[in-house]
């Protein structure tokens, strides 16, 4: 099973206005992700509808802060900057000049933060740029990932990915392998455990044969 509770995830209104608020933008796969479900019930997930200002303000200005540090107390200088200045505040402000001219890196989970690039997808979490069929299939593979690794239960998982993957994706019949193995593992009259343990093996081994084939898979 999932290891905290997914509630129904925000729409495009009250994405933008989180958007608008705190004045930073969520990648096309970000967007996806929360769309199917917004975690909640653990502090390391960002409460993008109730949460305080303050905690995702301080969220989202966290990786700055981290660099700013190093470079203060470490003597930190990314490749790309120029010379490092002898004085520290000067090295401070040429590292937030070169700061802005990045993405802004968004929380996902945790220290796990994609860039916040409108169009953009990949970042293993609609806008306009990019196909949400593409941003679709990232979401699958990740849930892929989560099945082969164990941290989301066969049932649940195959569920998530017939629902959220294969009805969104045109009901694809690279994804109908995966999708019948759990709708025979969900099947009520399946309810000893016996019976349950090959079919959920049988999700996970179509999930790793999906993830060491081409990707997204067609057909």
């Amino acid at each position: 099973m999932l290891r905290t509770e997914i509630g129904p995830g925000p729409t495009e209104r009250e994405l933008d206005a989180v958007e608008k608020r705190l004045g930073f933008t969520f990648s096309t796969d970000h967007r996806v992700f929360l769309g199917a479900g917004l975690p909640r019930g653990s502090s390391r997930w960002p409460d993008w509808r109730d949460g305080a200002a303050q905690d995702l303000e301080g969220r989202l200005a966290w990786p700055v802060e981290g660099v700013l540090f190093d470079v203060e107390h470490n003597g930190f200088r990314h490749r790309v900057w120029p010379s490092r200045p002898a004085e520290k505040s000067e090295a401070l402000r040429v590292a937030r000049t070169e700061l802005e001219s990045v993405p802004q890196l968004v929380p996902v989970y945790g220290h796990r933060y994609p860039p916040g690039t409108a169009g953009e997808h990949g970042h293993p979490t609609d806008t306009t740029g990019l196909p949400r069929e593409a941003a679709r299939w990232e979401l699958v593979r990740w849930w892929l990932r989560l099945l082969v690794n164990g941290s989301l239960a066969p049932g649940a998982g195959g569920d998530l990915i017939t629902y959220e993957g294969w009805a969104a994706l045109a009901r694809l019949r690279s994804l109908r392998p995966l999708v019948d193995r759990t709708d025979a593992h969900n099947d009520p009259p399946t309810n000893r455990r016996a019976d349950r343990e090959p079919l959920a093996d049988a999700i996970v081994e179509e999930a790793r044969r999906m993830l060491t084939g081409p990707w997204p898979p067609r057909g």
